[in-house]
This record gives C-alpha cells, structure tokens and sequence, in this order.
C-alpha cells in the first residue's frame, strides 16, 4: 500500500542485515540471555547436595573467613567440601574430619593445596571408616555449629563444625591403564622412538621412507 514502508525481517542468531545492524543487535542481546541460561541451568542442576540447601547456604565469603567469624554465622547453612582425613564412630553419629578444599564443576572439592583449614562434620548414623577412607572427597551440605574460633574444643588447626544434612562421596578416579602401544613398543618403544619412528622405522633409517625418495627422485 502507498506511503507504508516494508517491515525488515526480524533475524536471531548473529544473522546480519546488509542495510542495518539495528535490527542484529537484539537477537545478539537474546543469543546471551540463552546462553548464560543454558550455563546456569548446567551448573546448579548437576550439584549433588540439593537445591533447597544450597540455595540458602552462605555464599560469598572464605573460608578462612567463616572459621574466624564461627559464633557469628552459628545456625547458618553451608555447602563445602573437602578431602578425608580421619573418621571416628560414636553410637548415634560418625565425625569426619577433612582438609577444606575449594569447590568447582558439580560442587566438586579442587586441589588441597588451595585449603583454607578444616572442617569437622557430624553426620547422623554410621559411616564406615574403609568407604569414607582417607583421601577420599566429599561434599557436605549442613548447618555451621561452631568451630576452633567459637569455644570449640582445640584440636591444634582451625577448624569449622558443620552437621550434615547431606553428604555426597566422590568416587575414586579410575587408574589410567598402562597401554604398551603409548609408552611401550608402541610410541616410545619399537614404534614412535623405537624401531618405528626414529629407529630403523621412520623418517630417518627406513629405505621406503624419507632416504628412498632422496636417492631415487627424479632428475
């Protein structure tokens, strides 16, 4: 019809028009909410201690800082985690005691080496010391009760109490199966430094090889 004008499609995932890039600008904006989304999703569905408490667990603050400030956060909920040091069983409840690590991909303990003291957990029931082993990781979700800094009693490192509400085990990593063909006769051995590679084989001593086609290219 006269005096209307022809409404630009409407373009989504980074499409660009030739004549604007007014109308590319929104769906760039629509492609990042989907994506930090799609990433929030991921990360919070694939924790292991469970939604309703870690979404009331305190957040934002170290570690270190949670041990010193123990009476003040007492009754608080929080999710942490740690690698296994010793277990001790009681009639009604098992203590563990760990080396607090920080947390990553599923609430997953890092390293140790990036530890921020310990933790000392009550877990309702018995938990046998041979699963609950030394070294392994786990996740605790619970409730702060005190710890070294707030009148608990001193075991000689900085700690912080939790009981559990929820404790997840981490599997042990499986060994990495000494394949002959990678470090053996294979890569390093007869094939790649052995006789294959840089042995009789190739490039350098296998006549069907780099030297064959030296001695018999043509002029």
């Amino acid at each position: 019809m006269p005096g209307l004008k022809p409404v630009p499609p409407v373009l989504c995932w980074g499409m660009r028009l030739t004549d604007s890039a007014t109308f590319h600008r929104p769906c760039r904006f629509r492609r990042t909410i989907l994506v930090v989304s799609a990433l929030s999703v991921m990360l919070t569905g694939c924790a292991v201690i469970p939604k309703d408490i870690s979404q009331r667990a305190v957040s934002g603050m170290a570690f270190a800082d949670l041990i010193r400030a123990a009476d003040r956060f007492s009754g608080r909920t929080i999710v942490c985690g740690g690698y296994v040091v010793s277990v001790a069983n009681f009639p009604d409840r098992t203590e563990i005691v760990a080396i607090q690590a920080p947390l990553g991909m599923r609430q997953a303990p890092k390293s140790k080496d990036l530890t921020q003291g310990r933790m000392v957990v009550t877990v309702s029931g018995f938990l046998d010391p041979q699963v609950y082993s030394v070294d392994r990781r786990i996740t605790v979700g619970g409730t702060i009760t005190g710890g070294s800094a707030a009148g608990g009693p001193d075991r000689g490192y900085p700690y912080l109490a939790v009981t559990a509400e929820a404790i997840h085990l981490w599997a042990d990593p499986e060994p990495v199966p000494n394949d002959p063909w990678w470090y053996g006769p294979g890569w390093y051995g007869p094939g790649w430094y052995g006789p294959g590679w840089y042995g009789p084989g190739w490039p350098y001593h296998d006549p069907w090889r780099y030297p064959y086609y030296r001695r018999h290219r043509r002029p």
